[in-house]
């Protein structure tokens, strides 16, 4: 089974539909992550109709509600790393070599602060041991309140320091007190984005099964995978994935992904399904009820054993047709 251009559509025939019914899948983008493309077609009618660029920009803002920066600052361990990376920059900051400890988001900072005049007296007036104790909150604050604290610590210590309190031009030292709290914010701000950012690249980089729970419970939606070897959907994660009301259907070939619909009449393809359709009831049975098999639905009961040899070796099997009813598609209730 090859994969398909990015919106080509074609008829595909697997025993869990019973063969009844037309099931057409459905190519995607294969940059970024195909398996994300691949369930925007099923889940957004208006991902479907975008252009290329228009997708890739929708592709990114979904990524960003599924790894929002909440979910990132629920975890714990997320605030613990964070304060590290501050802690680390304050260490860079004092450090007689900068050179030797700049790191990738280091060097992003250094570009937006170190052509600011006040910069480079920082160390002058504020004691590294200072620095740590006002960028490092004895208390467990978590996110939601750790720039609140670290804004009142920088006034409080910028308002009783005596290099400037010795000072006689009141706007110089102002305009320094000003500009220190600028360089604070950059700092405290710029190091939170590129650790949530690590975060939601981690996200994406997980396996693909951990990803796929990961946008179902987002979303609330079942997202089943058919293996495209044997065209039998796959229990990958050993959960009743089944709890939602609706769901969407992929198949995965190689490293790809593509969208499964189902064929209406007038040339509609259905591509979100309730959990009373046909298809998903006989997909929870096949994978979470195969007791019921026997009673209900017979005909897959040859495809129960593990490990199940290609659709090509049974008997009786239809082959996919890519010619025959390929389609310029759209989405559900949308014309072909």
């Amino acid at each position: 089974m090859e994969n398909l251009d990015s919106g080509k559509t074609v008829i595909f025939a697997t025993p869990i539909s019973g063969y009844n019914n037309h099931l057409v899948r459905t190519g995607n983008i294969q940059e970024d992550k195909s398996l994300v493309h691949a369930i925007l077609t099923a889940y957004s009618k208006d991902y479907f109709l975008m252009d290329k660029k228009t997708k890739k920009d929708y592709y990114t803002k979904f990524i960003e509600n599924i790894v929002d920066i909440k979910s990132y600052e629920e975890k714990n361990e997320n605030y613990t790393r964070y304060k590290e990376q501050i802690i680390k920059f304050v260490e860079f900051m004092y450090a007689d070599n900068q050179d030797e400890l700049k790191t990738k988001n280091f060097k992003n900072i250094l570009k937006q602060i170190s052509n600011n005049p006040v910069y480079d007296l920082i160390p002058e007036i504020i004691l590294k041991e200072d620095m740590l104790d006002i960028l490092k909150p004895s208390s467990e604050v978590g996110f939601s309140k750790y720039k609140d604290e670290v804004k009142h610590s920088v006034k409080n210590y910028l308002d009783s320091v005596d290099v400037l309190n010795q000072v006689d031009d009141n706007k110089k030292v102002e305009l320094i007190k000003k500009n220190i709290k600028h360089i604070i914010s950059i700092i405290i701000d710029d190091i939170k984005t590129y650790e949530y950012n690590s975060f939601k690249n981690n996200i994406l980089s997980q396996n693909d099964f951990k990803l796929i729970n990961t946008i179902m419970d987002k979303i609330k939606t079942n997202i089943y995978v058919i293996d495209s070897t044997n065209k039998l959907p796959s229990n990958f994660n050993k959960l009743e994935n089944n709890k939602n009301s609706k769901s969407i259907i992929l198949i995965k070939l190689d490293n790809t992904y593509e969208t499964i619909g189902l064929l209406l009449p007038k040339n509609k393809i259905q591509r979100e399904f309730d959990s009373d359709n046909f298809l998903v009831q006989r997909i929870n049975t096949f994978l979470f009820e195969p007791s019921k098999i026997v009673s209900t639905y017979p005909d897959l009961l040859q495809y129960l054993e593990p490990n199940s040899k290609p659709l090509k070796n049974k008997k009786n099997i239809l082959t996919e047709s890519d010619s025959d009813s390929e389609s310029e598609n759209e989405n559900s209730d949308t014309d072909i």
